[in-house]
């Protein structure tokens, strides 16, 4: 299991932090991303990035009606337990807009490729591409690649591939769905396939986060909630 599987992100204000929590639910470290300013931070994910040795964290500001939207990358950092906040320096930013007007987004996911895709929260779902590699320069279009995957009036609120890149998950605020994923095949084919039903939350307060904990089909999800509960579940 990758140390990013414990980071989570907060925004605050207009503080750009990210802080790695352990599995008791205690702060392990706190990290600022060097000049970067967070607007509307939704969804995170680790992913492949420029230096094939490295892994790297996408922190999504995607969030609010809006015709384009930025992914932050940088290198995933080794959590030591410093106190304080550490700064990240090396942030890339990629500007995406979508290829349709303003939409509102809180669910992102990056394939083994390091694809980035962007779930819409609408009546009808729509799902969109960055394939890789991405500009950190200008903006680049997204690619519409599914809509109505998951049929009419779903609050799509987080969504995550596994570190295989074998499976996405995709939630809402009571249900998640899953699709296995045919390596090489277009996720736009994946979506086409009727996804099952994987879970229930049934007392979860505004759940928004979901994050698979490794490659056995086990995950995590919370709500946005005071000292919500963080809890395990296996496929």
């Amino acid at each position: 299991m990758t140390q990013s599987i414990e980071v989570k992100f907060r925004q605050m204000g207009a503080r750009a932090d990210v802080i790695a929590l352990g599995f008791d639910g205690q702060t392990r470290q706190t990290f600022r991303l060097a000049g970067v300013t967070a607007h509307d931070w939704e969804d995170m994910d680790v992913g492949p990035g420029p230096d094939a040795e490295l892994t790297y964290l996408y922190l999504g500001d995607i969030g609010g009606s809006r015709s384009s939207i930025v992914v932050n990358r940088v290198p995933e950092p080794a959590v030591t337990g410093a106190g304080g906040i550490t700064d990240l320096g090396g942030t890339q930013q990629i500007t995406a807009r979508y290829p349709d007007g303003s939409h509102n987004a809180e669910a992102m996911a990056v394939g083994a490729d390091g694809t980035i895709y962007v779930f819409t929260k609408a009546a009808t779902t729509r799902a969109y591409a960055i394939p890789y590699p991405q500009p950190t320069s200008g903006v680049v279009t997204m690619q519409l690649i599914a809509a109505g995957a998951l049929g009419e009036k779903v609050d799509v609120s987080g969504a995550d591939i596994r570190p295989d890149g074998r499976a996405l998950i995709v939630r809402g605020y009571r249900n998640a769905w899953t699709w296995p994923i045919v390596l090489g095949e277009p996720m736009s084919t994946t979506l086409q396939r009727t996804p099952c039903t994987t879970n229930t939350f049934r007392d979860e307060v505004q759940g928004e986060a979901i994050g698979f904990l490794g490659n056995d089909g086990s995950y995590m999800s919370t709500g946005e909630d005071v000292h919500p509960p963080i809890r395990e579940y296996t496929l």
